[in-house]
């Protein structure tokens, strides 16, 4: 008990002492990239997946593939950077410069 307490008060002296420090910098909240849409997608995916580990056949993988390319992780976030990028573009040709960092 005493071992762990000391322990304890030495790990908030040392995170205090990084956060008074020039270089500290505070974690940002990350942004949602997917909607409830996306959410729900997955969720349902899950569930169609524990349905074919229990019985797998041809027509339940057929449904996990294709609940898979719905929730393709790496497609939402390549199609949500272009997005962004094109939306920054437009901000800059249209001097617009400081609405284009939000």
């Amino acid at each position: 008990m005493r071992g762990e307490r000391y322990l304890e008060y030495i790990k908030s002296g040392i995170v205090k002492a990084a956060e008074n420090t020039l270089g500290m910098n505070q974690l940002c909240p990350e942004k949602e990239r997917f909607d409830e849409g996306c959410k729900e997608a997955i969720k349902n995916r899950n569930l169609v997946y524990i349905l074919w580990v229990k019985q797998p056949n041809r027509i339940k993988k057929q449904k996990l593939g294709n609940l898979n390319n719905l929730t393709n992780y790496k497609q939402k976030g390549i199609l949500y950077m272009r997005d962004k990028i094109t939306h920054t573009g437009e901000e800059f040709k249209s001097h617009n410069t400081y609405t284009a960092y939000k």
